[in-house]
């Protein structure tokens, strides 16, 4: 499945990033690319395989954030909903939990096995997975990943709007779109009604 599939891979070390492609390329993928910023990364897209996005955890937060900011307003769902992995060596409980705040599919700690890489990568194809769109977070269902609710998570009560999107990656089809719930609180629709 994976030779359907590119791999784009962002990292401020550069050999990093060409010695993780040559990685990539031994477990299935069919393309890699070192992506440096969003022209490189418009570059890079294929419009005709699944692009799975790979980051360092080298590279600063700030530069992390903007680059999946660019992926999920994408115009075209088969980039907007590509697989985004993050490739950490050594992260504290803080650092996952903003990592995962940010929006990644998966964390992937190194070392690891060829074979492990490949499982998880495999994992983000063929299966249903919800995203959740909100005012100020776009990726996976992440608010039960440490067991149990946090404070911020306690404080969602169904009161502010949300998208949840349903979303099957297909190396054959392409990123498939198969269910858009669009949850708007009584407030908020009555608000909308009031503007028309």
């Amino acid at each position: 499945m994976l030779n359907r599939c590119s791999a784009l891979v962002f990292s401020a070390d550069g050999r990093w990033s060409e010695a993780f492609c040559a990685n990539l390329i031994s477990i299935g993928f069919m393309r890699t690319f070192c992506v440096n910023d969003f022209e490189s990364l418009e570059q890079a897209i294929s419009r005709h395989h699944i692009n799975y996005c790979f980051f360092s955890q080298s590279s600063q937060v700030v530069q992390i954030r903007a680059a999946i900011n660019a992926i999920r307003t994408y115009k075209d769902d088969d980039v907007r909903f590509s697989p985004i992995i993050l490739m950490a060596k050594e992260i504290s409980k803080e650092e996952l939990r903003q990592y995962i705040g940010i929006g990644f599919d998966d964390i992937v700690q190194f070392p690891c096995t060829f074979d492990m890489l490949r499982t998880r990568a495999k994992r983000q194809l063929n299966n249903v997975i919800k995203y959740y769109e909100t005012a100020d977070y776009f990726g996976p269902d992440r608010r039960n990943f440490f067991g149990s609710q946090t404070q911020q998570h306690e404080k969602r009560n169904g009161l502010a709007p949300y998208k949840c999107l349903s979303v099957r990656r297909d190396v054959f089809k392409g990123v498939e779109v198969v269910d858009v719930f669009d949850h708007k609180p009584p407030a908020f629709a009555q608000d909308g009604l009031k503007a028309i």
